[in-house]
């Protein structure tokens, strides 16, 4: 008896350790699947696109996804679902909340690439400051209904104030203008 416990114990320990090492899709910006960070000025768009990746074994059949943001820096403004796989999808957008879902109605998902592009969302860059988009629920389900666990990385966008329209050259550069009208001079004197 205490053998078979010892093959049963080893048993389900192979097990676990063969399914925890099946990785967990991913739902990034941009396809990165890290974090992400980039730059603007105020007053400019920002597009992000949301990505899922690391479906190997697995197909998104739906999700229901909420993110947080700091509305003071960044303002929602619009959602564009991809329709390649997507029968339908809703957005529910609050001060510094957004909640995407979507739903697939195809039969058959085995034919789904590994890493899906899901949607394109639009801020725009309000004030001077940094915002970060957080996943703050996730709720993904496989073709059959079952639930899917993911990784999520955030997007930090940082907003800066433009920069002056006409910048003051360095001296090196001013030098370097003053020889070149100088040599054109000289060679036209010749």
């Amino acid at each position: 008896m205490d053998k078979l416990t010892k093959i049963i114990t080893a048993g389900i320990i192979a097990c676990g350790l063969s399914y925890s090492s099946v990785a967990a899709p991913i739902l990034s910006f941009n396809n990165e699947a890290a974090a992400v960070e980039q730059n603007y000025y105020l007053g400019d768009n920002i597009s992000l696109e949301l990505w899922i990746s690391g479906l190997d074994s697995s197909d998104l059949g739906g999700f229901d996804i909420g993110f947080v943001f700091d509305h003071a820096i960044t303002s929602f403004q619009s959602v564009l679902f991809n329709d390649d796989w997507l029968d339908f999808g809703y957005s529910l957008g609050g001060a510094g909340t957004l909640n995407l879902a979507s739903l697939s109605s195809q039969f058959d998902l085995s034919t789904q690439a590994d890493a899906l592009h899901l949607a394109t969302l639009n801020f725009s860059a309000d004030a001077v400051g940094s915002s970060m988009i957080a996943f703050s629920d996730v709720l993904l389900s496989d073709g059959f209904g079952f639930e899917l666990s993911a990784q999520h990385f955030a997007a930090t966008l940082n907003v800066s104030a433009q920069p002056d329209g006409n910048p003051v050259p360095e001296p090196g550069t001013i030098a370097l203008l003053l020889l070149g009208a100088l040599a054109v001079r000289m060679k036209t004197n010749r």
